[in-house]
């Protein structure tokens, strides 16, 4: 019976490139238990592999199938199946008749519809069924008892079967679809653990979402609710709930009864102040309010704590909430409010690793910063900071600043303790000198200058022996100091609209160089050496003043991206035209 299966098998594994058919033993095909056929744009399956005894685990994820023949009906002993990410337009009715399959996957396809006879999946443990084009669902599907996970993301569903709360589900994905009215059936599902229905247009909670007390995630985020029913506080057992984007405009006292919270996140509503009952969030890590309406946070939330993260960002904040102080935060983001100054108490935020201060109206950095020993990511963008003092070199932790848009004209010397600094963003300031504190960060290898007033680079720049990629344009250099060409780890370089005149023939050291920005110079030649650069990608030479292409460029074998154009070219290498055409 077996013979010209395993002859079929084996020529079919043989033209695809498939090892597991690729053996001599008989048996050891005839025991394969899993089966991955993934990624390989197969189009149809022989119908031998429907034949496979044992076969429990089949994988036929990422292909361009449309339909499956009959015989997988003779695969009583499958348990997994993955058909996600193929070309179905209908659920394969086919599938349905096998009694043991646990876990169906049918994610991005194109599938309309349920049949009816999926009533007969009646083992069926995980549905998945995310973006596809599902309006409905049938009503047989009531009568799936085990079924303890369905997602149905990103469908066009509006409303849920009768009878679909006899489902004893534990997770139900309904994010991203037409819902516009929260549906009843769910209200019957006491087994539930995750509640997802974000993305729809629901515009009220029912008042007995209490009766849902095993649900452990509620993410709600981009609807229309306006408001949280007082029942939320029988949720005894809820740790993440999500109502960001929403319409809400005040939060019930009942919320202070979630003991077991961990995150809440209420990000983009109109929510004015917080109640001082929140301070029965014992467990609560992370708590998320930016974009609000908040003037003064309640004394209570010192009383938080469990929490390492709060989101504060584009409030009406005044003043900064001295209670936060008395938290173990690691993460802070206070962006976008009206603050002025910041007290010297953030320095008792000994945790803090994460500090954002973007779009405030701060002159000064806070010198209560200096007391951040761990700070590792510091945002200041877009204040009225004009230089970067001494004491900021006591924040020997920092990995990563961003102080764009600003108004730096100086930077202390002290700044070259942050022998930890990874990345360094100035762009849009006013530095006419780029200090040999900078050319002492040995970790550095980002660093951005767009924007200043920059006439040189110093020969130091040699020390940066980490930097990867260095981005200065709109400044006004007219030379690059033979130590910039010392930078052996460099990858990228932008110099774009400023007055470079030469490119030296020491570019050849660069050997790593992927990527050259040198557009809006007055540069009048390449140098030959450039083609030495074995993995160069993008050479950008816009609006140069450049006649002639060295042949030698056409040894830059990888070089995919060459632009010339507004240059007095008087001739162009003919190979080299057909290896790099002009962008």
């Amino acid at each position: 019976m077996y013979f010209h299966i395993l002859q079929n098998l084996r020529e079919w594994g043989r033209l695809q490139g498939i090892n597991d058919f690729n053996v001599e033993d008989d048996e050891k095909i005839l025991s394969i238990q899993m089966l991955n056929l993934s990624n390989r744009s197969l189009s149809n399956i022989p119908k031998e592999i429907f034949l496979l005894p044992k076969l429990i685990h089949l994988n036929l994820y990422n292909n361009r199938l449309n339909s499956l023949p009959q015989e997988i009906e003779q695969l009583q002993t499958l348990e997994m199946l993955d058909l996600g990410n193929n070309q179905f337009t209908s659920f394969p009715e086919y599938i349905c008749s096998l009694k043991n399959l646990k876990y169906l996957w049918l994610d991005h396809n194109f599938i309309e519809t349920c049949p009816r006879n999926i009533y007969k999946l009646s083992n069926i443990q995980e549905l998945w069924l995310n973006n596809n084009r599902l309006e409905t669902l049938p009503k047989s599907i009531n009568t799936l008892q085990k079924l303890k996970v369905l997602s149905l993301n990103n469908n066009m569903i509006r409303i849920l079967p009768k009878g679909f709360g006899n489902l004893t589900l534990q997770m139900l994905n309904l994010n991203h679809n037409k819902i516009q009215i929260f549906p009843k059936e769910v209200m019957s599902i006491h087994t539930l653990k995750e509640l997802w229905i974000n993305n729809n247009e629901i515009p009220y909670l029912p008042r007995n979402l209490g009766e849902l007390a095993s649900l452990k995630v509620l993410d709600c985020r981009c609807n229309l609710i306006s408001k949280i029913p007082k029942s939320i506080h029988n949720l005894k057992n809820l740790e993440i709930i999500d109502f960001n984007n929403n319409r809400i405009k005040t939060l019930p006292d009942e919320i202070g009864s979630l003991l077991t919270l961990k995150t809440l996140w209420l990000n983009a509503n109109s929510i004015s102040k917080l109640p001082p009952s929140i301070k029965g969030l014992k467990q609560l890590e992370t708590l998320g309010v930016n974009e609000n309406k908040l003037e003064t946070l309640p004394q209570e939330i010192a009383q938080l704590h469990s929490l390492n993260a709060l989101g504060l960002s584009n409030n009406l904040l005044t003043a900064f909430p001295i209670a936060i102080a008395q938290l173990p935060l690691r993460e802070l983001l206070l962006s976008g409010n009206p603050l002025k100054n910041i007290p010297q108490e953030i320095a008792q935020l000994e945790q803090l690793r994460t500090l954002e201060l973007n779009n405030n109206e701060l002159r000064e950095i806070p010198q209560g910063l200096s007391g951040l020993k761990n700070l590792q990511q510091l945002w200041l963008n877009n204040n009225c900071i004009c230089e970067i003092p001494h004491f900021f070199g006591t924040l020997s932790s920092l990995q990563y600043i961003e102080i764009n848009n600003n108004t730096i004209q100086h930077i202390a010397p002290e700044f070259q303790n942050l022998t930890k600094l990874e990345e360094l963003q100035l762009n849009n300031n006013q530095l006419k000198v780029l200090p040999d504190a900078i050319t002492h960060l040995v970790c550095l290898k980002k660093l951005w200058l767009n924007n200043n007033q920059l006439e040189e680079l110093p020969q130091s720049i040699s020390n940066l022996q980490n930097l990867q990629e260095i981005f200065a344009d709109s400044n006004q250099l007219k030379t690059l100091p033979s130590g910039f060409y010392m930078l052996k780890k460099l990858l990228g370089l932008s110099f774009e609209s400023n007055y470079i005149t030469t490119i030296s023939a020491d570019i050849k050291n660069l050997q790593y160089i992927i990527g050259i920005n040198l557009n809006h110079n007055n540069i009048t030649q390449i140098p030959q050496e450039m083609g030495q650069l074995r993995f160069l990608s993008i050479l950008w030479l816009q609006n140069n003043k450049i006649s002639k292409v060295p042949q030698e460029l056409a040894q830059a074998i990888n070089l995919k991206h060459f632009d010339m154009q507004n240059n007095p070219l008087e001739s162009l290498c003919k190979n080299i035209i057909a290896l790099k055409p002009l962008l």
